[in-house]
C-alpha cells in the first residue's frame, strides 16, 4: 500500500499563533474550539492538528464534517495543500453514490490491518444521519481513535446535527468565528459539553487591525460601513404593531421558560421578517445602484428569498450582468461548466468580471472565499454574529 501522506513534512508553513493554537489542543487533553474569524487560516490550523494526531497515532479514523458541499472541495483542495493526500480520503456525501461502499470497505481494510488511517470528508447533514452514524457504529472499530473536525461548528449545535455527536469521537475540535448559536442557549451548552471551551481565539477585531506575515498586510480587508434608514409602509407598519401585541400576549401566557423561549423565538423572528422585506428597502436600492457608474464591478446584493426575484427584476432595467448565488446552484463538477461546479463557475464569472452583480442569499455566510468583492449592500440582515 501507498505510504501514507501524513507522515511526510507538511507542505504548508504555520505561522506562530496557528502553531500556539495546535499547542493549546493538544494540552487540553485534544479537545476545544478554535474561535477564528474568517479567513484567519483556521482550515490549516486544523489540519496542523490533524497532522500531529497522524504522527503520533497508528490508527485512525477521522471525519471532517463542513456546512455544505462546496466546502467538502475547499477542505480537500486545502488537504492536498497541506500534503496529507491519501488514498484513504473518502468523499460522503451525494456526489458521491458508492461513499457508503466506501466508508464500509475502509473500515473493513482497516479492522484486516490493510489500512491504517481513514478520513472522510462529509456535511453536517450526512454526519448527522442515521446510515453514517450506522456504519460507522457497526463496521469501525471502537479501539481506534476517532478524530471529529466540525467546520462552521455552531450549525452542528441544531436538534437534527446534534444527533452526530457521538461519544466515539474521543479527538475534537470545532472550528467558527462565532461558535455560540444566535438565540439558542441549549445549542450552545451542547456544542460546549461536547468540544470543550474556546483553546484558542483570534477575533474579527485582530483580523481587521493584525498584520498577516504572508501579505503584509491585514487579514481581512477594512472596509466601511454606511447604514441608510427606511421607514416603513403604512401596511408594514400596521402588520409590525400586530405581530407586537401577539408577542406580548404570548410572553404572559406562557406556562414555562422552555415554551416561552421556543414561543418567543418564532414570534420574534417573523416580526423581524417585516423589517428584512420592507418594501421601501427597493426604492432605496436603486438609489444606490444608480449612483454606481455603469462599469463597477464585484457587487454582492445580500437578500432574503422573499427579495431575490424582486431585485432580480429590479436590476435587469440597469443592463448590468446579474447572476444569483443560492443554495439552488449545483457543486458538483459538471462538463458544461468545464469540470467545475456550477457554484465555482459563477464565482469565477464574478471574478473576472463577467457578472458584475452576485444576488446572494444565505450561501456566503460561511466564509466562501470571494477576493474581488469591492461592494456588499445588505438588503437583509440580523443581529446574528455569525452575518457581521
Amino acid at each position: 500500500l501507498k505510504k501514507w501522506e501524513g507522515e511526510r513534512k507538511p507542505k504548508i508553513k504555520l505561522f506562530s499563533y496557528q502553531e500556539e493554537a495546535i499547542k493549546n489542543w493538544i494540552n487540553n487533553d485534544m479537545k476545544g474550539i478554535f474561535e477564528m474569524a474568517t479567513g484567519t487560516g483556521k482550515t490549516f490550523t486544523a489540519l496542523g492538528c490533524l497532522n500531529h494526531v497522524l504522527k503520533t497515532k497508528s490508527h485512525l479514523f477521522c471525519v471532517i464534517a463542513c456546512p455544505y458541499k462546496h466546502l467538502i472541495r475547499q477542505w480537500h483542495n486545502e488537504i492536498k495543500k497541506f500534503g496529507l493526500e491519501s488514498e484513504d480520503l473518502i468523499i460522503a456525501d451525494s456526489s458521491n453514490s458508492g461513499s457508503k461502499k466506501d466508508l464500509t470497505d475502509s473500515f473493513i481494510d482497516q479492522k484486516l490491518g490493510r489500512k491504517n488511517r481513514i478520513i472522510a470528508i462529509t456535511t453536517h447533514k450526512t454526519f448527522a444521519s442515521d446510515s453514517f452514524m450506522g456504519i460507522i457504529d457497526k463496521e469501525g472499530d471502537p479501539n481506534i481513535p476517532e478524530f471529529l473536525i466540525a467546520d462552521e461548528v455552531h450549525g452542528i449545535g441544531s436538534p437534527y446535527q446534534r444527533r452526530g455527536l457521538n461519544n466515539r469521537y474521543n479527538l475534537r475540535l470545532g472550528l467558527s468565528a462565532t461558535p455560540r448559536r444566535f438565540f439558542d442557549d441549549v445549542g450552545t451548552i451542547t456544542l460546549l459539553n461536547y468540544f470543550g471551551e474556546t483553546v484558542y481565539q483570534f477575533t474579527l477585531e485582530d483580523a481587521l487591525k493584525k498584520i498577516n506575515p504572508a501579505t503584509n498586510d491585514f487579514y481581512l480587508t477594512q472596509y466601511r460601513y454606511y447604514p441608510i434608514f427606511i421607514k416603513l409602509t403604512g401596511d408594514d407598519l400596521d402588520e409590525y404593531i400586530a405581530q407586537s401585541k401577539k408577542i406580548a400576549l404570548a410572553y404572559s401566557n406562557c406556562q414555562n421558560q422552555e415554551e416561552k423561549e421556543l414561543i418567543l423565538t418564532q414570534l420574534l423572528n417573523k416580526r423581524a421578517n417585516i423589517i428584512k422585506n420592507a418594501k421601501e428597502k427597493y426604492s432605496k436600492l436603486n438609489e444606490i445602484i444608480k449612483s454606481f457608474s455603469r462599469s463597477q464591478q464585484w457587487i454582492i446584493i445580500y437578500c432574503t428569498p422573499q427579495q431575490i426575484d424582486h431585485i432580480m427584476k429590479q436590476l435587469l432595467q440597469f443592463q448590468y450582468t446579474v447572476h444569483r448565488f443560492t443554495m439552488e446552484e449545483a457543486t458538483t463538477p459538471d462538463k458544461r461548466f468545464g469540470n467545475i461546479s456550477e457554484r465555482e463557475y459563477i464565482l469565477k464569472k464574478f471574478a473576472e468580471g463577467e457578472y458584475q452583480i452576485l444576488v446572494a442569499m444565505k450561501i456566503l455566510d460561511e466564509g466562501v472565499d470571494v477576493p474581488p468583492a469591492r461592494i456588499a449592500i445588505l438588503m437583509a440582515s440580523s443581529g446574528n454574529p455569525r452575518e457581521y
